[in-house]
């Protein structure tokens, strides 16, 4: 019995020295391999969960903010000209995301409704044939001359109207 409670006495002597080390203010931190370990882990975790994003996602929000720019802005126009003059070729449809002081009753649009895929403003200009008054964009190149009628669906690039995805504009 006397051994028994001596080896107690020598495994509690030795656990209060373990707890003691434990408790040294000097001993705060992380060791540079512990440090590893949780920098591998974390590296781990984010390669799962990006190879498991689903980007075309956005891309489907892109399309879906086109098209529904190409049936809200024509209409937004024909409003814009019961009390405004038309506008200039040449003018951005930013202007739409302003107060009207012509008309108090005028709703603003968010600014992502009159940019196209691509980032850039849709714009009046007249089509190919010289109809004055038509909504276009520059198109993915984002240069001068028409892309695209945003008001002719046969003009559009082949990604906007097979439900592809629109060119990242970079951000």
């Amino acid at each position: 019995m006397f051994l028994r409670s001596r080896s107690i006495q020598a495994g509690l002597r030795r656990a209060g020295r373990f707890a003691q080390l434990r408790r040294d203010p000097s001993r705060r931190g992380l060791t540079l391999v512990e440090l590893a370990i949780v920098i591998l882990v974390l590296g781990i975790i984010m390669v799962i969960v990006f190879t498991n994003l689903d980007f075309s996602v956005l891309n489907k929000a892109k399309l879906l903010q086109f098209q529904t720019a190409a049936k809200t802005l024509p209409l937004k126009y024909e409003v814009w000209k019961l009390s405004n003059p038309p506008l200039e070729e040449g003018t951005s449809l930013e202007i739409f995301t302003q107060r009207n002081p012509n008309d108090p009753t005028w709703s603003p649009v968010d600014k992502k409704l009159v940019t196209d895929p691509w980032g850039n403003p849709f714009y009046i200009c007249n089509s190919p044939d010289g109809q004055p008054g038509q909504i276009c964009s520059h198109g993915p190149e984002g240069t001068g001359g028409v892309g695209f009628l945003l008001t002719d669906e046969t003009t559009w690039p082949a990604e906007l109207k097979s439900g592809g995805a629109p060119a990242q504009d970079g951000n």
